[in-house]
């Protein structure tokens, strides 16, 4: 049972972002692997809710991030997509800024929305599993130390 507890933490951590579900689930103790499976299933799971919950829930998302700070990250965010494209952009922008803010922005300024959820998704996999591999060994240093 505390098993599954360490898998549900690091998952519902995923859902809130990759940087800090991948650091819990090696904190944890589990592998490498194991966290970048539970981390990158929470954020795909919020990323497809979000995409799916309707323009009701993005419009209220966007209000509670706050407009201001969309509309700095919504400059940056069409100047790559202008130069990138949307495949790169999906793959490149998830480790930059997050997967649920790329979303977020996405869904505002593309319009080949689910092309973009796809190459998020790949991102989201991409990164999580690279941020896994290229952590374990710092965190079991730190853990050494203490």
């Amino acid at each position: 049972m505390e098993e599954l507890a360490k898998y549900f933490a690091v998952y519902i951590t995923g859902a809130t972002g990759i940087y800090k579900g991948v650091p819990l689930g090696l904190a944890l103790g589990l592998s490498p692997f194991t966290s970048a499976i539970c981390t990158s299933s929470g954020s795909i799971s919020l990323i497809l809710i979000l995409f799916f919950a309707g323009d009701k829930f993005r419009n209220w998302l966007i209000h509670r991030f706050g407009q201001k700070k969309l509309e700095t990250r919504k400059k940056k965010f069409t100047a790559w997509m202008d130069k990138y494209g949307v495949a790169t952009l999906g793959l490149m922008v998830t480790g930059l800024i997050g997967p649920i803010l790329s979303l977020l922005l996405g869904m505002l300024i593309l319009t080949e929305r689910k092309k973009f959820l796809f190459y998020l998704i790949i991102g989201i996999i991409a990164w999580t599993f690279a941020l896994a591999f290229l952590a374990n060994p710092i965190i079991q240093w730190i853990k050494q130390l203490f």
